[in-house]
Order: structure tokens, then C-alpha cells, then sequence
């Protein structure tokens, strides 16, 4: 009952600050929560203080200062597991639930204070996985964000008192954070998305029986059951995208087939970065987190490429402070209909270790080539590219359904496309590979050797959809 209490308190703090938090007062209150934060982690943290401490700061300086603080990334949060989170977990005994979770038959062991543990879905490689903590107040917190937030308004969750909301949840593992937000008036059911991705027609009957009201789901498996011929027996009123880039041309077919809403939660281990509002735009949860934006270096600045400086302004199980994200955002500075002072992000690009990179042909560095423009090169996507890509024409490339591009090394291209049956392959192979010399010469790079295979496989059950696949420097 007291989780039960503690959610719908916080159900009603994120309606009132996603209604009355904006400019000035938006950035007075990131302000005095960061302040507390950083309060809260000098004195039960050691890992932050000891940092801080190093550069200098004494806590009255690191308060002042915490948007200035010195950056704390990955491999050092999870180096030192213990001193960055305020219970002395160790990162094995954090370690051994996580992994417990992902295998269905497995008693998970238990941490101290009923702390859960989770893993990030791992495109940054095994060892830099991300491993997460959440105290039961942290899940209330979360579950009540997302019931105001990426759920429909009360009124229309209403018109299902009877059975209640019901919501399908495909993640690789669960964890607890996941359902803290089921209850009378919602039910979350979890599904493996492992077992969905090795049986996708075993997952959309499944689906088809209970009818869920929102699917919560990455994309690649969205899609896969959208080609499903069974798709039209399932109702959704609503998709959720998560986990993965949700790219404008999955976004197209997934609201085309079920003529629904699509919207995104865009989550990763340091937390919910951001939510699509009921107007259908992608919100930075603002007064969750503080972000710094930097622009990404070598590229063009009318891309308007960020990578995200985070600064939790809730999190004190494991709290999140001055962290560097890999991620690559775009902003967008028009105003939102739903009226919410939240920032507003033009799109998720993925991560910065992803990113391509073209040497340029004067010999004078290297130049970003854009995501958008890439889908140019590939022959998919459709017209809300031509913000990124002088190139784009409008015209994809018939018969092209997904792709897949990896950096061999630097300078060799090896890409894979997904095909519609009885499709000219030989034709899209010399399209492809005209499209990248054509883009290169236009945007002064040196054209890199290219390898068109007319092959994609599918996706390993329980893995990530990358698209792009930049090889590890490391």
C-alpha cells in the first residue's frame, strides 16, 4: 500500500511539473535539486567525493559549481562500483541478480534494502554494459513518470476501468522497475523478447488473445509482427518504441499498419532521458534530469549533433552526476502543442562510438557523415530525412525493406540490405555503391571502398538492432 501511495504522489508531482515548469523556473529548480544531489552523493558516495575532492572542490564549491564539475563516465562509475552507489553494493553481487533476471527458471539473490538490479540491453559491448541499481522508492518514482507521462490521458484509461489498461511489455530481461506500474488500474504483463524475436508468430497470436491497449516494444520486433499476416487480428491503441533508434521509416510502417499513435521511451541505464507527449513529440524529461548538450566534434554544425551531459536530480541509490552519455541527440527548437515547457528532441541518432566518419579530400580532417544521409545512400527511408542530407531526392530505392552498414576499418564499408523477394539485387548492389561515391565527391570526402551484399540476416534472440556498426578502438 505504501508503494501504491508513494506512485500516485508522484503520478500527481509529474503532471503538475510538466505543466508549470518552463524557462527561469525550470532552471531554478534543476538548480536546488542538483545542489542537493551533489549534497547527498559528497556524503554517501565516496567515488564522487573523491573525485570532486581530486579537482579540487570542497561540497560548498561542488554545490556552487556541480554544472562545472569534472565528468564521470562508464568505465569509471563501473571500476569503482562500490564508491558510486550509497549502499557499498559490489558490482559481483549486483552482477549475480541482474544476470539472474535474464533466465526465467533462475531464483534471483536478493541486495539489501530490496534494491533491484538490471543490465543495459548491451550494444556498447560486454564489458561496458551498464549495471543499474533502484531502490523501491527510485520504481515508484519511474512508475509514477511513466503512468502521467507515456501513458494516455486518465479520462481515456478510464473507458477501461472495468478490465483495466493493459499493457504488453518486451524487454530481454525483467526487472522489477519494469512492472512497478501495474496495478488495478493497469496490468503489465512481461514478455521475453528473446522468445518473441525466435517466435514472432507464437508472440503476435499470444497477443492477439490477450488484446493488449499499448505495446511497449523495440522496433525490430515491432516490425516483425507488423509483416505478420496475422497483424490485422491485433488492436493496439497505441505502440511504444524502446530500446532501440526508432527510425522515421519504422515509425511510417508501424503507424501505417495499425493506424495508432507511435510513441517513444527513450531509457538507458543513467535513466528516462525522454517521452513522446500526447502531441506526438519527443520530450527531454527535464525536471528528472539536467542535460548538458555538446556539440558532437567534426560535424556540421547545421546537424545540430549533441551528445547528452547528464545530471540525475533524483536518483540517490546510484546517482548519476555530471555522467557523459555516448548517445547523439537533435534538438528541436520549436514550440510543442501540448504546451510543456519540456526541450524537445528532433530525433535519437545513437551512439557516438557509431558514428561515420569520411576523411575529407583537401586532407584537412574528417567529416561526420550523417545518419539520414546514409539511409540516402542504402535507398530507404522517405522525405522527413531532407533536414540532414543535401542529397536526398525523396525516391528510396525500390525493394529495400532494412539495412545494416559496418565500418570494416576506416575508409571500407561493408552493407547489408534486406530485400522484398523478387527484387532486381544486382541493380540495388550498383545503386547503392553509386549513391556513396555520388554523396562523398558531393560533400568533399574521400569515397570509401564498398562492399553490397543483398543479405541480412535476422537479429540473434535478445539482442539490440544496430544499423550502424562502428568497430571498438579500444
Amino acid at each position: 500500500m505504501k508503494t501504491t501511495l508513494v506512485t500516485a504522489y508522484h503520478w500527481l508531482q509529474a503532471h503538475l511539473r510538466w505543466h508549470t515548469l518552463r524557462g527561469a523556473r525550470l532552471r531554478q529548480y534543476q538548480h536546488q535539486r542538483a545542489q542537493h544531489m551533489i549534497a547527498w552523493a559528497w556524503q554517501h558516495t565516496p567515488g564522487y567525493r573523491r573525485h570532486w575532492q581530486a579537482a579540487g572542490y570542497d561540497l560548498a564549491q561542488a554545490q556552487q559549481a556541480w554544472a562545472q564539475l569534472p565528468l564521470i563516465h562508464r568505465a569509471t562509475q563501473l571500476a569503482d562500483f562500490v564508491g558510486f552507489n550509497a549502499y557499498g553494493i559490489t558490482r559481483a553481487a549486483a552482477l549475480a541478480v541482474a544476470q539472474a533476471a535474464e533466465q526465467p527458471n533462475q531464483i534471483a539473490p536478493s541486495l539489501p534494502h530490496a534494491i533491484s538490479a538490471g543490465l543495459s540491453s548491451g550494444t556498447a559491448g560486454a564489458a561496458q554494459r551498464g549495471l543499474f541499481l533502484a531502490s523501491p522508492t527510485e520504481r515508484a518514482i519511474w512508475a509514477g513518470v511513466i503512468l502521467a507521462r507515456a501513458l494516455p490521458p486518465l479520462a481515456q484509461m478510464l473507458r477501461h476501468a472495468r478490465t483495466g489498461y493493459r499493457v504488453a511489455l518486451f524487454l530481454r530481461a525483467h526487472n522489477q522497475l519494469y512492472t512497478a506500474a501495474s496495478g488495478r488500474m493497469v496490468q503489465v504483463r512481461y514478455a521475453s523478447l528473446a522468445e518473441a524475436q525466435r517466435d514472432p508468430a507464437q508472440a503476435l497470436a499470444q497477443l492477439v488473445q490477450w488484446q493488449p491497449h499499448a505495446i511497449v516494444a523495440p522496433p525490430s520486433l515491432l516490425v516483425q509482427l507488423a509483416h505478420l499476416p496475422a497483424a490485422t487480428h491485433l488492436h493496439p491503441e497505441r505502440l511504444v518504441s524502446v530500446a532501440e533508434v526508432l527510425e522515421p521509416h519504422d515509425h511510417a510502417l508501424l503507424a501505417a499498419r495499425w493506424a495508432v499513435p507511435v510513441q517513444q521511451i527513450y531509457q538507458a541505464t543513467e535513466g528516462v532521458l525522454a517521452i513522446t507527449c500526447q502531441a506526438g513529440r519527443l520530450h527531454l524529461q527535464a525536471d528528472l534530469i539536467a542535460f548538458q548538450l555538446v556539440p558532437v566534434p567534426d560535424a556540421d554544425p547545421a546537424l545540430g549533433y549533441m551528445q547528452p551531459i547528464i545530471t540525475d536530480l533524483w536518483r540517490t541509490t546510484q546517482p548519476m552526476l555530471r555522467f557523459a552519455l555516448d548517445d547523439v541527440v537533435q534538438l528541436d527548437p520549436r514550440p510543442c502543442p501540448c504546451g510543456s515547457g519540456m526541450p524537445v528532441l528532433q530525433a535519437v541518432i545513437g551512439r557516438a562510438s557509431d558514428l561515420l566518419y569520411l576523411p575529407r579530400s583537401d586532407g584537412r580532417g574528417r567529416r561526420v557523415v550523417p545518419v539520414a544521409s546514409v539511409r540516402w545512400m542504402v535507398g530507404i527511408g522517405g522525405r522527413e530525412d531532407h533536414t540532414e542530407s543535401a542529397m536526398w531526392d525523396g525516391v528510396p530505392l525500390a525493394g529495400v525493406r532494412d539495412y545494416q552498414l559496418e565500418q570494416v576499418q576506416v575508409g571500407q564499408w561493408r552493407v547489408r540490405l534486406g530485400l522484398e523477394p523478387h527484387t532486381d539485387a544486382a541493380a540495388i548492389v550498383a545503386a547503392v555503391q553509386a549513391r556513396v561515391q555520388a554523396w562523398a565527391v558531393q560533400h568533399g570526402c574521400v569515397p570509401p571502398q564498398v562492399q553490397v551484399l543483398p543479405e541480412l540476416g535476422p537479429l540473434t534472440p535478445g539482442s539490440k538492432r544496430r544499423r550502424i556498426i562502428v568497430p571498438s578502438t579500444d
